[in-house]
């Protein structure tokens, strides 16, 4: 069992951000085979099956990252300027390192203003970590809305209402044509208020962010636990079920079902957060201490993926989750992309001026 210094880490966040780097790693090794703007691998084939399954399975790991962060900073006194100074610093810092990075190692930018150019813009899969960056920036207001439960709570199915009930009930009504006439009509004026109403300050990432801290506080009866975990297991067989059935009937790809900002996806991430949350406590000392190593690893692993997983890997090594049956080569290229990150990323971290860009 855990011993008391341990516990006062919160293991279970280190297990969420372990376990949450690995699902990043995951979708994208899975993206090699269903994502058709990297190769055209038939709907109809147990190949693009499998990967779907994996793909879907994974979608949590970003809104976890989000609760993980809430979970960690609204409940500790921070001034402003050192937020700034250790915390937002060092993100944007992170993310203009490795977009120029990428944009000179892998994209072979070699013009001085095309290299600034894409070291602003950065790759789409950085989008994370600005996020993260603007979350940093309103936690003192966010910290004033967790300061009394109810605020809180309030928050949180407001975000629920706004950011995730509705816009997927309206992308429902696009998508299948449900609820015609005059019921339809009246969603849609509800849907025109609140986007007049400009309610953009209890938004998705807002909503995961005080979720996690919620959530970290809250003690949750086993029977609440039970209805998170069996919640967040019916929130994954609806996203890998419907995504399979959208991309039948359009014949390709289509991957509504897995965005960080649905009902299911939410569903799903709280299921991982209480899970990890209640299992934590029961890990051996020796386990924990190797969670806790990998844990501080994973910022590099996230940075770091892409350029092994999607460059090293196949015009090096000549392998990618396209080249085997899914049902083993996205596991295994995952892990083998998991395992070369965290041994650069250790490397990495023992130089000192790189170890604050990992």
């Amino acid at each position: 069992m855990m011993s008391e210094n341990s516990k006062l880490r919160k293991i279970y966040v280190d297990v969420l951000r372990v376990i949450s780097a690995f699902a990043v790693v995951f979708i994208h090794t899975s993206c090699q085979i269903i994502d058709s703007e990297l190769i055209e691998t038939p709907v109809k084939t147990w190949q693009w099956f499998f990967a779907n399954i994996y793909n879907g399975m994974s979608h949590f790991a970003v809104p976890v990252f989000f609760m993980i962060s809430g979970a960690l900073f609204l409940g500790r006194d921070i001034k402003v300027s050192t937020l700034y100074k250790k915390y937002v610093s060092r993100i944007i810092g992170v993310f203009l390192v490795w977009s120029c990075f990428y944009a000179v190692f892998i994209r072979g930018e070699r013009d001085c203003y095309n290299i600034t150019y894409h070291t602003l813009l950065g790759m789409n899969r950085f989008s994370f970590l600005l996020i993260i960056a603007g979350l940093y920036m309103i936690v003192p207001f966010l910290k004033k809305i967790v300061e009394e439960k109810t605020t809180c709570i309030y928050f949180i199915v407001m975000g629920i209402v706004v950011a995730f009930a509705l816009p997927q009930l309206m992308g429902w009504i696009e998508r299948y044509s449900i609820f015609e006439g005059r019921i339809r009509t009246y969603i849609e004026v509800v849907n025109l208020w609140i986007g007049r109403m400009q309610l953009v300050f209890p938004m998705g990432s807002s909503v995961y962010f005080v979720l996690g801290y919620f959530l970290d506080k809250k003690e949750l009866s086993k029977k609440s636990n039970r209805i998170m975990l069996v919640g967040g297991a019916g929130a994954l067989l609806i996203s890998i079920l419907m995504t399979y059935y959208d991309s039948l009937l359009e014949g390709t790809g289509v991957f509504y079902w897995n965005s960080s900002y649905t009902l299911n996806t939410l569903m799903l991430s709280c299921g991982v957060f209480c899970l990890c949350k209640e299992f934590s406590c029961k890990l051996s000392e020796g386990v924990v201490k190797v969670i806790v190593c990998i844990s501080k690893l994973t910022l590099g692993v996230y940075v770091l993926h892409t350029a092994i997983l999607d460059h090293l890997l196949p015009k090096v090594l000549g392998i990618s989750a396209d080249r085997f049956p899914a049902i083993i080569s996205v596991p295994m290229v995952a892990v083998l992309v998991l395992g070369i990150s965290l041994f650069i990323t250790f490397l990495l971290s023992k130089i000192p001026l790189i170890k604050r860009i990992v």
